[in-house]
This record gives structure tokens, sequence and C-alpha cells, in this order.
């Protein structure tokens, strides 16, 4: 398929099944071990990239197409840039998530993984969407032998629906929530946070998919409100602050990315790569959920200074310059030049 001046391949996966349906555990341990190195995937790699004949194979998310992209690339003897998304080289899962956070790869994992990081070695340069996923993999053993970079991913907003940036000054602040109602995503320890606040002046709104009316404690029943699936632009245009309770080591959070390109201040968990996004005190706040109190504190504080968010709405605005794709796309280009020299 044609686009601008772009050829782009539909490639149909081959595996045991197709990932996003429900399966036996027998079957997904199957898709697993067939994805350290699909053969069948990388033949049809292999096929494109001698028609096209690159000077450049960029790859992201290679779940599905397996490592074997790295090597067809490696054999052509092609260049190989690699920007990491998730944790696929490191957990099956992608996340490293179970019950909580790993501290460090069970043995399945080091198992699955342990193909995988051997052949980092093919990649000329890694690029971490943020500082804390690219040294996640790096404390792992992955790309020893690679330049590395940090670039994160770049977002163009829309056209911001109008909203009062200094409306809560006088009134009940305003909480937003918006994305998944998993666990990892701290919503039920957001919950359980805000109740030490019932003596304080704020509302909360939350949207998204997988919403149970049953998380939310009978003491802020009358507080929260679910509003389903919405526009994001709406949703910004009705809160104060964004809410960014992720209990997982998020790679980047885009989330946050949206709320600040709309003018919205973000509190924010010290996860991941959620604190290289947020400046606190100047975009957002952020907190330590294993600190008790540790969100009621920030959110309390907001409150008693709510003159303060006016203020950041605009540095917010600021900040969106670091994720436009003119300054995205200028850091992959230097890389690019870089790597054909």
């Amino acid at each position: 398929m044609e686009r601008g001046n772009v050829t782009i391949h539909y490639v149909k996966l081959r595996n045991v099944y197709w990932p996003y349906d429900e399966h036996h555990q027998y079957e997904k341990i199957l898709w697993h071990l067939f994805d350290i190195n699909n053969v069948l995937m990388t033949r049809r790699v292999k096929d494109i990239l001698m028609a096209e004949n690159p000077n450049i194979v960029h790859t992201n998310n290679i779940a599905g197409f397996s490592i074997g992209v790295w090597q067809v690339a490696h054999k052509l003897r092609l260049p190989v840039v690699h920007t990491i998304r998730d944790y696929y080289l490191l957990c099956p899962r992608m996340t490293m998530f179970k019950d909580n956070n790993c501290s460090r790869q069970c043995a399945v994992c080091k198992v699955f993984s342990m193909p995988k990081l051997a052949n980092t070695k093919l990649v000329d340069v890694v690029v971490g969407i943020s500082r804390f996923i690219l040294s996640k993999h790096l404390e792992h053993g992955a790309f020893r032998s690679c330049d590395t970079a940090v670039i994160p991913n770049a977002y163009v907003p829309p056209t911001p629906v109008p909203r009062d940036e200094g409306g809560s000054v006088g009134r009940r602040l305003t909480l937003g929530y918006l994305g998944r109602f998993d666990r990892e995503k701290g919503v039920e320890f957001m919950l359980s946070e805000l109740c030490s606040l019932v003596d304080e002046c704020w509302d909360l709104i939350l949207a998204g998919k997988g919403f149970k009316a049953n998380i939310v404690p009978s003491a802020i029943r009358d507080r929260v409100r679910y509003v389903g699936y919405v526009n994001p632009q709406e949703f910004f245009s009705q809160i104060d602050v964004l809410v960014v309770p992720s209990l997982w080591q998020e790679p980047l959070g885009r989330i946050v990315l949206e709320a600040h390109s709309h003018g919205v201040p973000v509190i924010g968990s010290k996860r991941g790569g959620i604190p290289e996004m947020i400046d606190d005190g100047v975009t957002g706040w952020l907190f330590e959920p294993e600190q008790p109190n540790s969100l009621a504190s920030v959110v309390r504080a907001v409150i008693n200074d709510k003159a303060l968010i006016r203020e950041m709405a605009k540095n917010c605005r600021r900040r969106t310059v670091v994720y436009s794709t003119d300054s995205v796309l200028g850091k992959y280009m230097e890389i690019y030049e870089r790597v054909l020299k």
C-alpha cells in the first residue's frame, strides 16, 4: 500500500493463535516459545527487506515478529535502530508486573528472555522512550555493545476545548482520572487515599473502560462520578488536575502528554518514566505510592493553593514542545545520519 511517499506492507501474524484472543495456559506457553525466534515471520520480513532494499531497519514493538528481524537485517548488512517501548525483551507479559512490580526477573522470564537479550548485540543504536525503560534493559545485560539514546514519544495534540484555567479558585477542586481500571493502574489505591480527605472540597471524575462501581468506597461515593468512555478533549475541559496513580513501572505514560497539551497539571506517581514527564512543582506534583498518605498530602496541598493551577497550566503547554513531531523526528534523523556514516 502506498501512502504519500511511504510504502506500507501489512503482514499477517503467523503463530499458533492470534494473541489478542483468550487461550489456555499451555497454548500461551507455545506462543511465546515460538515467538522467541519466529521463522515464519522472519522469512516474510526478509522478502520485504530484499525487495525494498532500505538503508536502515528501525524496529519498535517486535512481539510477533521476534528477534529474527534483527538477525535478518544483520545478515543483509543493514544497520538496526531499535526503540524500547515495553518490557517484551525481559518479560513474556511485557509488563514486569504480577500482583506487584517485579524487582527482578522470575525463572520463567529468564528462560524466555535469554536468547532475546543475547541477540541485542545485533542492534547498532537502542533508543528508550524514557531513561527508566532504557536503564532497566541495560541493568539486565541488554544492548551492551550499542550506542544509546533517550527520545520520548511524539504527540500531536488536538485543538483543545476552551477551559477556565483559573476557574478552580474559590470553588471545589475537580480531579480526574482517564484510563483503564486494571489493578496496576492504581485507581483503587487512589480512591483509598482520597477517603482521608472527606472534609476537603474536591470532586473526582473517572473516565475509561472496565469500571466497577463497587471499587468506590461509600465514604466518598457522592464525590465520584463515572462518565464512561469519553472524548479526551471534553474530559480535560472539565477537570482542574489529572491524577496518574500508576503502581506499575510505566515506560512513559502518554496520558501525561495529553493532559499537559490541554493545560492540565498532573499529580503522578514516582513509577517508571512518569517522573521524567512531570516537573515537580512546575507542571504538576509527584508522590510515592508506597508512602502512606503521600497522594492525599499532595491533593490537600493543591486544594489549599488552587491559584497555582493557573500558572502551571501555562507551564504545561510550554512543556509539550519537547514531544512535538519536529523535535522527536529531528532527534531520530540525527541518529540515522550517525549510523549511516
